[in-house]
């Protein structure tokens, strides 16, 4: 996970418009009708993500943790969920078809789940 966001970081400092643009198609996101997604924004996003790593934290603590994740997700794979849900505490995990983008893609459906916790 490192390696890859090290990449794209890489790849925002030399080409970030052609990168956004590829990482929306890959994470099957819809373009945003805004420009707060830049090159500047994504950058500080993944300078904060590289080194993050909750699951050892999590692990120590009795947390309720409700997880929803697209079962296509290639931008955070179902094993870094699966690692938040060691520990004590409730811990859920929710597989939907589709990518990154099921908040734009299964709107209503995660409604329904988040009404139900």
């Amino acid at each position: 996970r490192k390696l890859q966001i090290r990449q794209m970081m890489k790849s925002l400092r030399t080409n970030g418009h052609n990168t956004i643009i590829d990482f929306y198609s890959q994470a099957q996101l819809k373009m945003p009708q805004y420009n707060y997604l830049n090159e500047n924004n994504l950058l500080k996003g993944l300078e904060l993500l590289k080194d993050c790593d909750m699951s050892q934290a999590s692990k120590s603590k009795t947390l309720n943790i409700f997880s929803i994740y697209g079962n296509e997700d290639i931008i955070v794979p179902e094993a870094v969920s699966q690692k938040l849900m060691v520990g004590n505490g409730k811990r859920t995990m929710v597989k939907i078809n589709g990518g990154h983008g099921i908040i734009q893609t299964h709107t209503e459906t995660i409604k329904e789940l988040i009404r139900g916790i």
